[in-house]
């Protein structure tokens, strides 16, 4: 890089759908607590932490796990990176959440304020600010940088580091190659982390979309409820009603699966009312819903992701001769070739540059993802239509 409860119950009414909710008895658990500290590992099963003191702490990680970058929902666990700082919610000895110092700062709405900069030493101080004020939150810090440090601003990555008093960041720290110090990661200005904020919400719908979403089976009947994920609440919203998905148990790939029609998502996180028995599951069953979709969209899959990680450089004639504003420009390309061949990817100057097969890769802040990529490879493969 730069890289619930099984006893819901569904009343049908002629304006929609009434949910009554009745919950099984519940019992006592541990309040969730939150620490930070330095993430070891991190992968789909497991979390391995180190506190302030140097102690290693491992936690399992449940399918509904929440994974927060930039402020967003549903990052992968590769996205965050050993040595980096976290904050992690946990109940019941089980990982509820795991956020990147920025989505903390968000969700504070406390950015940090540069205080100086010393470039002999390769180190800034900077303060936490509230965001609205202004006013100064806490203590000042002093943080090194140098390679591991991505300095955005204006949405544009920044070769030199270099800061002004009184600038405004977004701060994920990690650890120096050496020693304790901590080093800033990720140095992003308000408009850099919006523009990052959409990047991961982007990711994490291709995400969905191509692997499926985690959910719980709620009842199972002639119409069957399932539940997803938090992180997949964005994703949920975009299904229609008579969209066909698929539901299958993950631990039996080859196993259960059983296409059924989509009536209505409805909260948040999205319960799903689906015609027809869950065959082979029951409720409480870990399932992963996957949507079942004869082609891939432009406007829905491919659109999106172009205008936040390609317009900025490419919303006209630059110097690079490529504009992706309408679709006649987006296929004609510019000197280095054609940025669409319908029917072949592989003569795509667009996806070449996307995964790195042709240089420079493209966009030069953060690598699109393996789901992305597939997209795009979809889309134009099929034709690189246009059409709704």
């Amino acid at each position: 890089m730069l890289r619930l409860s099984a006893g819901l119950v569904y009343l049908s009414i002629a304006a929609g759908f009434l949910v009554a909710q009745s919950h099984a008895p519940s019992t006592a658990t541990e309040a969730s607590t939150a620490e930070s500290g330095r993430l070891i590992s991190l992968d789909a099963q497991n979390l391995v932490l180190m506190n302030a003191g140097g102690k290693q702490r491992k936690l399992p990680l449940q399918p509904f796990t929440s994974l927060r970058r930039f402020g967003e929902p549903g990052a992968a666990p590769e996205e965050f990176q050993p040595g980096e700082q976290v904050r992690v919610t946990v109940s019941n000895g089980v990982v509820e959440q795991v956020s990147d110092e920025i989505s903390d700062q968000i969700a504070r709405k406390q950015p940090h304020r540069v205080v100086s900069q010393d470039r002999e030493q390769y180190r800034f101080t900077v303060e936490p600010v509230d965001g609205a004020t202004g006013t100064p939150q806490g203590e000042r810090q002093t943080l090194g940088y140098g390679r591991p440090t991505f300095l955005v601003q204006r949405e544009s990555p920044q070769f030199v580091f270099r800061v002004v008093e009184g600038a405004r960041f977004w701060i994920n720290r990690g650890a120096a190659a050496e020693g304790p110090d901590l080093v800033a990661r990720e140095v992003l200005d308000d408009a850099s982390r919006d523009r990052f904020a959409r990047q991961q919400r982007l990711r994490t719908l291709a995400r969905l979309e191509v692997n499926g979403a985690p959910a719980r089976v709620l009842t199972v009947g002639a119409t069957s409820t399932v539940q997803l994920g938090p992180d997949a609440t964005a994703w949920g919203l975009r299904l229609k009603s008579g969209e066909r998905v698929r539901v299958s148990d993950p631990a039996k790939p080859e196993g259960a699966q059983t296409t059924l029609l989509v009536a209505d998502p409805m909260g948040k996180p999205p319960m799903l009312q689906l015609q027809g028995a869950l065959l082979g599951l029951r409720a409480g069953s870990s399932v992963r819903v996957t949507s079942v979709r004869d082609r891939v969209s432009f406007q829905r899959d491919v659109e999106p992701i172009l205008q936040v990680n390609c317009l900025p450089c490419h919303g006209g004639r630059g110097a690079s001769g490529y504009s992706i504003t309408d679709p006649v420009r987006l296929r004609a390309g510019g000197p280095r070739g054609k940025g669409i061949v319908p029917g072949k990817s592989s003569e795509s100057l667009l996806y070449l540059t996307m995964t790195g097969e042709q240089n420079p890769r493209m966009p030069p802040d953060r690598d699109a993802t393996r789901e992305q990529l597939e997209l795009l490879k979809r889309w134009i493969d099929a034709g690189a239509s246009v059409e709704p």
